[in-house]
């Protein structure tokens, strides 16, 4: 009896690669058009200008900068509150 219940192992298969066509090759075949072809970088940018503002960018700290003083206020306020109500006991 087979340790592998009662089945064979499959014998090794050697798959060979296919042949990789290199870049030489493919220019020789490719139609002269494609050759000549350039494609130019300058017409499409593909990041944004260091001038241009993201205004949602500045809306998102002025709202930071915001919450920040109302937190401080508001700490402030009740520390006032805690100072008056011992001082009054």
């Amino acid at each position: 009896m087979l340790a592998t219940g009662g089945v064979a192992p499959a014998a090794p298969t050697t798959v060979e690669d296919d042949a990789t066509p290199l870049a030489e090759a493919a220019e020789e075949t490719a139609a002269p058009e494609a050759v000549a072809e350039t494609i130019s970088d300058d017409g499409t940018p593909l990041a944004r200008t260091p001038e241009s503002c993201y205004f949602p960018y500045w809306i998102w700290v002025l709202g930071a900068a915001l919450t920040a003083i109302y937190g401080f206020l508001v700490a402030r306020s009740r520390k006032n509150d805690d100072a008056n109500s011992s001082a009054s006991a």
